[in-house]
C-alpha cells in the first residue's frame, strides 16, 4: 500500500543510524526516486524552494498518509493532528499553511543540511500545528499545539502563542537582551538562524535559534525551554576504534544542558543565561 511504501522511504531517509555508531550524513537518494511517479518516494516537486511547491508536496504527503480511510490503530477518535492536516485538503479549509522556515540540520541522520518547518494556522492566525519536511520534500514529522476535541478553541487564549511558538527573530533578540541584562541591538548580530539537533532541546519541530555575534560569541535559544544559553564547552565526540561513541551523559558536567552535533563530532555543553548571571543553577 502507498502509506506503507511512504514510511519505508522515511526509514531509508533517516538511515536508522544510532548515535553510538554515527557516520557522516547518510547518502542522499537518487533524484530518480523522487521524480518517478511509480516510486514510493515520489514527490510533485523534488527539493522544493518556492512556497507553492512546498505546500503542494505537503498536501501530496497528507493525501497519502492520512486520506486513505484506513482504521486508526483501533482508536475511536481521529488524532488531532490528522484532523488538522486533512482540513488543508478541503476546498474551503478551516486551517491554512502559515509561515514556512528553513531549518539548519546538525544531525547525520538526514542526508541534507536543512529541513523545512511548516506552521499551520487557524482563521485567526494562531498556530495550531507544525510539520517538518525533509529537503527532498518528504513528510518527516508533525505535531499539534493543543489537545482536545474542540481543536484549540477551548484553550486559554493566553496559552495559544506560548514560548513554543515564537515566530520572529525579534522575539529571540528580546529574550537574549533580557537574559544578558543589557540591550542587544541587531547591529551586534552577525547571523541568526533556526537549528535542529538530534535532541528534545531543539528538534525538527521545535528548532533552537543559533545567534552568532560579531564579537565572536555564539548563543542558543531553546524554543522548547524558553531559555537562552551560551556555550560553556565543546567536547570532542569522535568514534573509537570499534566505531562507537562514549555515552554523552558521562562526558557532560552535571546540571548542564547539552546538544549533540554529530556533523562536527562534538557535544555542545550549554550554560543558562539569566539576567547576566553566569551560574548554571
Amino acid at each position: 500500500m502507498k502509506i506503507v511504501k511512504y514510511f519505508t522511504v522515511l526509514i531509508l531517509v533517516f538511515g536508522l543510524c544510532l548515535p553510538a555508531v554515527a557516520e557522516k550524513r547518510v547518502k542522499p537518494m537518487p533524484m530518480k526516486e523522487f521524480t518517478d511517479p511509480s516510486s514510493p518516494s515520489y514527490v510533485p516537486h523534488p527539493y522544493p524552494k518556492k512556497r507553492v511547491d512546498i505546500i503542494e508536496d505537503l498536501k501530496y504527503a497528507i493525501n497519502i498518509l492520512f486520506a486513505d480511510g484506513e482504521e486508526n490503530n483501533g482508536e475511536s477518535k481521529t488524532p488531532e493532528i490528522k484532523t488538522i492536516l486533512l482540513h488543508l485538503l478541503d476546498e474551503n479549509p478551516v486551517y491554512k499553511v502559515g509561515e514556512i522556515h528553513k531549518v539548519k540540520n546538525r544531525s547525520h541522520r538526514l542526508a541534507h543540511d536543512y529541513t523545512w518547518l511548516i506552521t499551520i494556522e487557524d482563521e485567526n492566525g494562531q498556530i495550531v500545528a507544525r510539520v517538518a519536511m525533509t529537503a527532498p520534500g518528504l513528510f518527516a514529522s508533525a505535531g499539534a499545539t493543543t489537545h482536545g476535541a474542540d481543536l484549540f478553541k477551548s484553550v486559554d487564549p493566553s496559552l495559544r502563542r506560548g514560548p513554543h511558538f515564537l515566530k520572529t527573530g525579534q522575539d529571540v533578540l528580546n529574550s537574549l537582551s533580557n537574559s544578558m541584562g543589557i540591550s542587544v541591538s541587531k547591529n551586534e548580530i552577525k547571523q541568526m538562524e533556526r537549528v535542529a539537533f538530534q535532541s528534545t532541546l531543539g528538534s525538527l519541530l521545535t528548532p533552537m535559534w543559533e545567534i552568532k555575534m560579531f564579537d565572536g560569541n555564539t548563543y542558543y535559544y531553546s524554543v522548547k525551554r524558553d531559555m537562552v544559553y551560551e556555550v560553556a564547552e565543546k567536547i570532542r565526540w569522535k568514534k573509537d576504534k570499534d566505531g562507537r561513541r562514549t555515552d554523552m551523559r558521562s562526558l557532560v558536567p552535571r546540571n548542564y544542558d547539552f546538544v549533540p552535533d554529530t556533523i562536527n563530532d562534538e557535544i555542545l555543553v550549554l550554560k543558562k543565561l539569566n539576567n547576566g548571571n553566569q551560574s548554571n543553577n
